[in-house]
C-alpha cells in the first residue's frame, strides 16, 4: 500500500528505497515528490520530518521451465562513501593506511594521491568507525573518526553550515559569536567572498562546492 513516509535522522532515498524496495532515484524522480526535490537539492541530504511518497510495489511475473535451475539476481545499488583526508594546509595526505568498519564489514585500504578514501558500503548504514595511521613521522600516530552517515542537514539550514564548516576543520564553538567567527574565517580564505560572519548565498555556495554536498 502506498504511503508517506517521515523522514528519521540519519535517513536519506538510499537508505529508505533499500529499506522498501525501491531506487531512490525512482523514488526522487516520482511526480508525487515534486515538492520534495523543489525544497531539497539532492535525494541523499534530506531533513528530519521530510515527507516522501513511497508508492506500491509491483509485482513481477517470470516464466520459467520446471525441473530445471534457474538463477535471479536481486539488483541493488550499494552506496560510496568517499571522505578526504587533508593536512593543516589543506594539502592532500595520500597513502595514507585505514581500517574501515562499517555495518559488520571490515576494510582496509590507503588514501589515493589526492587523499580520498573510497569504499562502496550498504546503502542503510548508518555511521562508520575509520582508522588512518601518519607514518610521516619517526613515531607513527593512529588517528580514530566516527563518522554519522546521512545525518548532513541542507546546505541552507543553519545546522547545515555548522557541520560543513566543522567538516572542513573549522570549529564552531557553542555561542552565535563564535559562529560567526567560524564563518568568517572561511570567508577571509577566499578573496571573492565578504567577510561578514553571515552565511550568504554565495558563502553557502563555496562552501558547498569544497564539502562537495
Amino acid at each position: 500500500m502506498s504511503k508517506i513516509h517521515k523522514v528519521e535522522p540519519g535517513e536519506c532515498l538510499s537508505s529508505i528505497g533499500f529499506d522498501t524496495g525501491f531506487f531512490p532515484q525512482t523514488l526522487w524522480e516520482l511526480p508525487e515528490n515534486a515538492s520534495l526535490r523543489e525544497k531539497r537539492e539532492s535525494p541523499n541530504i534530506l531533513r528530519e520530518g521530510d515527507e516522501v511518497f513511497i508508492p506500491d510495489l509491483r509485482i513481477k511475473q517470470q516464466t520459467a521451465a520446471v525441473n530445471l535451475r534457474h538463477r535471479f539476481k536481486r539488483k541493488g545499488i550499494p552506496e560510496i562513501l568517499r571522505v578526504r583526508f587533508l593536512d593543516e594546509l589543506g594539502e592532500p595526505r595520500s597513502g595514507m593506511k585505514y581500517e574501515l568498519k562499517i555495518a559488520g564489514l571490515l576494510r582496509n585500504g590507503e588514501t589515493d594521491e589526492s587523499g580520498w578514501l573510497e569504499e562502496w558500503i550498504p546503502p542503510d548504514a548508518m555511521e562508520a568507525t575509520i582508522t588512518i595511521l601518519d607514518e610521516t613521522d619517526e613515531t607513527p600516530i593512529e588517528e580514530k573518526y566516527e563518522v554519522k552517515l546521512g545525518q548532513l542537514n541542507p546546505s541552507k539550514d543553519r545546522d547545515g553550515v555548522r557541520a560543513r564548516l566543522e567538516n572542513l576543520g573549522i570549529e564552531c564553538g557553542e555561542t552565535e559569536e563564535d559562529f560567526a567567527l567560524a564563518i568568517s574565517s572561511f570567508q577571509n580564505r577566499y578573496d571573492d567572498l565578504e567577510v561578514t560572519g553571515v552565511a550568504d548565498e554565495k558563502t553557502v555556495a563555496r562552501l558547498k562546492e569544497l564539502h562537495l554536498s
